[in-house]
C-alpha cells in the first residue's frame, strides 16, 4: 500500500509542471480558436454518425442522422479506449 501511495505522490508531482503549463496555455487561449476546435470536434462526431447512417440505410434500416450522433461518439470513444488499429474498438462496439 505504501508503494502505491508513494507512486501516486511521485506521479502527481511530476505532472504538476504539466498542469501549470496547461493553465498558462488556457489563460493565453484565444476564444475563436477554441470555438473552431469545438466545431471541428463536433463535425467529427457528425461524420461518424453519417457513416453509420449510410451503412444502416444500405441495410434498409432508417434512422435520422442526428439520432446517430451519440452512436458516432461511442464508436470514436471505443476506438480510443481500446486502441490497436480500431479492430478491438470495432469488436467491442459491434
Amino acid at each position: 500500500m505504501g508503494i502505491l501511495l508513494l507512486s501516486g505522490v511521485v506521479a502527481a508531482v511530476t505532472h504538476l509542471g504539466e498542469i501549470q503549463h496547461f493553465a498558462q496555455l488556457a489563460r493565453q487561449a484565444q476564444p475563436i480558436w477554441l470555438l473552431i476546435a469545438l466545431l471541428l470536434q463536433v463535425g467529427t462526431y457528425v461524420c461518424a454518425a453519417a457513416v453509420w447512417h449510410e451503412t444502416l440505410w444500405y441495410g434498409n434500416v432508417h434512422y435520422p442522422l442526428f439520432s446517430l450522433v451519440p452512436l458516432g461518439l461511442a464508436k470514436l470513444f471505443s476506438d480510443q479506449a481500446l486502441p490497436s488499429g480500431g479492430v478491438s474498438g470495432n469488436g467491442f462496439f459491434v
